[in-house]
């Protein structure tokens, strides 16, 4: 974080001083009445306090370094006495984002997925819908999303939507026949004294590409290990992010201290090589530690 602070200290002076240049630029020559152009002395530090508690403010509202870093086994910077946000705080975040864009792909995304977590199917309808409106009519996506929704209209005992057309010039791919990835998770002899019987272990399957939302989640304890596991669309988190939407993954596990799904420092993980969905005998040990 070291370099990214020295980064935005310098380019604060840099702004600092283009914004208080007339004040300490050699005065201009005198007017016509022979009097110098008044200064005052305090303009320019009070310019410059105003810009860097700008940037500071930025800095800690949306720029932190490491705070989109919610996914398993991502590094992320903690200050003392932190603690990792709640749903609330994170439901906040979403309705603000669609406040200043009700078209925005991520918060309909996720707006959907609280939504229909919380059972409100109707409300996750709504929200995918508009989504299924937005992403380009060739967007892989769309089929999943539509399906998603799908999923949602029958729960909410709501009648089935019109089906639309697939789009003529490229077709939808076709999900993986076994839409499950299996395996076997187990704890490294040399840290089997970091974990107490009853910690959480979460097993995970996230895509090898793009989003590193988890695909899959499957909880197990530590008293459990060695354990075998199999994950497929029924642990999904979302209906809208699920194993048979992809076609490889990376597959990991992680022993939570806090009990927190949200990765914390001091948290012990280990992760498997990426593997096609479908994939058996994939062997994860929890090797290291999350910092």
């Amino acid at each position: 974080m070291t370099p990214f602070v020295l980064l935005a200290a310098a380019l604060g002076l840099v702004a600092v001083l283009g914004v208080t240049r007339p004040l300490w630029w050699p005065a201009p020559k005198a007017a016509s009445d022979g009097a110098p152009p008044r200064r005052s002395p305090w303009l320019a530090p009070l310019l410059g306090v105003f810009v860097f508690a700008v940037a500071a403010v930025g800095y800690y509202g949306i720029g932190a370094p490491g705070a989109l870093a919610l996914h398993p086994g991502a590094p992320r910077p903690v200050e003392a006495g932190a603690s990792a946000p709640t749903m609330e705080q994170i439901v906040a975040i979403v309705d603000k984002a669609l406040k200043d864009n009700p078209r925005n792909p991520r918060a309909l995304t996720l707006a959907g997925a609280i939504a229909y977590d919380r059972g409100d199917y109707a409300l996750a309808v709504r929200h995918w819908e508009t989504l299924a409106q937005v992403v380009p009519p060739d967007d892989p996506q769309l089929a999943q999303i539509r399906d998603s929704i799908a999923q949602a209209r029958q729960l909410a005992g709501m009648p089935a939507a019109a089906s639309a057309a697939a789009p003529p010039s490229r077709a939808a791919p076709a999900a993986p026949a076994t839409a499950q990835v299996s395996g076997t998770v187990r704890l490294a002899p040399a840290l089997q004294a970091r974990a107490a019987p009853d910690d959480l272990v979460f097993i995970f399957a996230r895509a090898a590409e793009g989003p590193r939302m988890p695909l899959a989640v499957l909880r197990k304890r530590v008293k459990d290990l060695p354990a075998a596991f199999t994950l497929d669309d029924s642990l999904a988190m979302s209906p809208a992010a699920k194993l048979s939407g992809v076609s490889r993954v990376i597959v990991g596990a992680r022993i939570s201290k806090s009990g927190n799904a949200i990765p914390q420092p001091g948290d012990l993980q280990g992760l498997a090589a990426p593997v096609a969905v479908g994939a058996r005998d994939v062997a994860i040990e929890i090797s290291e530690e999350v910092k």
